[in-house]
């Protein structure tokens, strides 16, 4: 996978994700299956680095999520995207620090699942 971030663990981003799939399953999602796709980001200095990303798929309600990376400058930031076909297409939700405190991102999975209590 692309990282451009020289202070900050891609371990401990990957963990995240691993947290977040496990807040989704917590929360009522069941894993679906894997998904592999290309992916492609443009760099600050305008040019264009494409990777092979494997995100796993979710269904809660009539939904297939997705959890995506977005690269912003400063920290990654992750993403749920949402579809009601597998195939997609899928839509984002609002992004989010990967790196807020535990029950804060709890919270941000839950308000993108639509669980508002």
């Amino acid at each position: 996978m692309y990282w451009p971030y020289l202070d900050i663990d891609i371990f401990e981003f990957e963990n995240r994700i691993h947290i977040a799939e496990n807040f989704l399953m917590k929360n009522g999602a069941t894993y679906v299956n894997d998904h592999t796709e290309l992916k492609h980001c443009i760099l600050q200095d305008g040019s264009c680095y494409t990777y092979e990303d494997t995100q796993k798929v979710f269904k809660y309600m009539d939904e297939f999520i997705r959890i995506d990376k977005v690269f912003f400058p400063n920290i990654p930031w992750i993403v749920l995207e949402f579809s009601k076909d597998i195939d997609g297409p899928y839509e984002d939700e609002d992004p989010f620090p990967y790196n807020l405190e535990i029950k804060e991102f709890e919270n941000e999975i839950r308000y993108s699942m639509g669980i508002m209590d």
